[in-house]
């Protein structure tokens, strides 16, 4: 997935659970000279490992694979 955005912050929504993710950062001037790159990689967790706060609670019964 690709996208751009004139934030300095942002969410990615969506995720599955017990699933490992890369995202690539790479700033843009308003001048379209690139910054640097920077890397980060994130693993999600099995379902039944989240630790929920709060009262809504996810569904495990899912597979994810819709």
């Amino acid at each position: 997935m690709y996208c751009v955005i004139q934030e300095s912050r942002f969410a990615v929504f969506d995720l599955r659970f017990d699933c490992r993710y890369s995202v690539h950062l790479q700033p843009i001037s308003r001048d379209g000279v690139t910054g640097h790159v920077t890397r980060l990689s994130l693993t999600l967790p099995s379902c039944q490992q989240v630790t929920v706060i709060g009262l809504v609670r996810p569904d495990c019964t899912q597979t994810g694979d819709d």
